[in-house]
């Protein structure tokens, strides 16, 4: 089984405020990547226990910088 998780900054848990906020260059921008980056990092774990054999992962938000790669779990592939 493949999945593929599409991801986008301002629907991560905990995140909050405006677009200034949580925009690159933002006061809560190194946050709501870590926050981001963690709940991508569960969808990935619950995928490889349910028997997934691969996990796309794309960034959907932005310039698409929003995922800290290297925190990603490394089964998956970040495109």
């Amino acid at each position: 089984m493949k999945i593929f998780i599409m991801t986008d900054l301002d629907g991560a848990s905990c995140v909050a405020g405006t677009w200034d906020d949580i925009n690159p260059g933002g006061k809560e921008h190194g946050r709501a990547r870590r926050f981001l980056t963690g709940d991508v990092n569960a969808a990935i774990q619950g995928a490889f226990e349910a028997n997934a054999n691969e996990v796309v992962v794309l960034d959907g938000h932005g310039a698409a910088f929003s995922i800290l790669p290297e925190e990603l779990d490394s089964r998956a592939l970040l495109i």
